[in-house]
C-alpha cells in the first residue's frame, strides 16, 4: 500500500511531498501550513491560514487554540477536518487540503471551506492569510499577461480577482523560486498585500454575504510552489495562470 502524503497525530499533522513538507496544527487552522520546508531546507513563512468569524453582531470568535476538530481523517490526498458550530460562533465548517506534486516540479496546495450556520441569519466571514518572507511580490488581477502591482514598500489592494505571484529567492544567486495564490473568482471579495518587517501579509477575503439555515457555501483557494529554481518570474506567472484557468473551470462537489 503507498504511504500516505498526510500523518495525523492528535491535532498535529504532517505533510510530506517531494520537494516539500509542511506541519498542520487543526487546533490552529488559521496559521495554515507551518514549519515549511523546500527541497530539504527549512524556509520561513506560513501560507493558506484559514479564518471564519461568525459575522454575528455582539458575538466573539472562540479561542482558537482550542479550535479542535470534531473529527479529522485522511481521504486519498485530501486532509478533512470537521468544526461544529458553537454558542460565541455559530457557525460550522469544514476544511479539506489537498496536496498536489508534479514532474514538472510544481507543488500545488488546495483548501475548500464549506460552511453552513443553524440560525436564521448569519454573515459569515472567511478569510485565507499567508505570511511570506519574499522580496518582491505582484498581483495580476483576472490572470492578465501584464505586470499587475508591484509591491514597493507600500500596501497593495485590489477588488478584481487575479493571481499574487512571491519570489522566495533571497537574492538572484539562489536561482528562481516562486509562489503564487489565487482563489476561484465566484469566491473572490478583495486581496491585500501588505508590507511588515520581515515579509509580507497576502489577505483574501472569500465571504461576508448572508447566509441562512440549510444552505452550504463552499469556498476555494489554491497555492502554487514552482521548484525549479532555473524557472524565471515571467514563465513561473504562466504556470500560475493556467492553474488559475484550471481553478476557474472547477466545479466544487455537491457534499462536502
Amino acid at each position: 500500500m503507498e504511504e500516505s502524503i498526510w500523518k495525523i497525530d492528535g491535532n498535529q499533522t504532517t505533510l510530506r511531498l517531494q520537494g516539500f513538507a509542511a506541519g498542520l496544527d487543526l487546533s490552529r487552522f488559521d496559521l495554515g501550513f507551518t514549519n515549511l520546508e523546500i527541497d530539504g531546507s527549512s524556509a520561513s513563512g506560513k501560507i493558506l491560514g484559514v479564518t471564519v468569524d461568525s459575522g454575528v453582531p455582539g458575538r466573539t470568535v472562540d479561542d482558537r487554540r482550542n479550535d479542535a476538530p470534531m473529527e479529522a481523517y485522511v481521504r486519498g490526498s485530501q486532509l478533512v477536518a470537521t468544526y461544529a458550530a458553537t454558542v460565541d460562533r455559530p457557525v460550522g465548517f469544514q476544511i479539506e487540503w489537498e496536496a498536489q506534486s508534479s514532474e514538472s516540479g510544481l507543488v500545488i496546495l488546495d483548501v475548500m471551506i464549506s460552511v453552513q450556520t443553524p440560525l436564521l441569519e448569519t454573515y459569515p466571514e472567511v478569510t485565507v492569510t499567508s505570511d511570506l518572507r519574499c522580496r518582491e511580490l505582484s498581483f495580476n488581477a483576472n490572470g492578465s499577461t501584464t505586470d499587475g502591482l508591484a509591491l514597493q514598500d507600500k500596501e497593495l489592494q485590489s477588488e478584481d480577482s487575479g493571481i499574487s505571484l512571491a519570489s522566495l529567492s533571497e537574492d538572484d544567486s539562489e536561482g528562481g523560486l516562486f509562489y503564487s495564490e489565487m482563489v476561484h473568482p465566484t469566491d473572490f471579495l478583495s486581496w491585500q498585500g501588505l508590507p511588515q518587517a520581515d515579509g509580507v501579509t497576502t489577505t483574501w477575503k472569500l465571504c461576508d454575504h448572508f447566509m441562512e439555515k440549510g444552505v452550504i457555501r463552499r469556498l476555494r483557494a489554491r497555492g502554487i510552489l514552482v521548484l525549479d529554481r532555473t524557472c524565471s518570474r515571467e514563465f513561473a506567472l504562466e504556470l500560475a495562470r493556467k492553474e488559475f484557468r484550471r481553478l476557474e473551470a472547477e466545479q466544487p462537489p455537491l457534499t462536502a
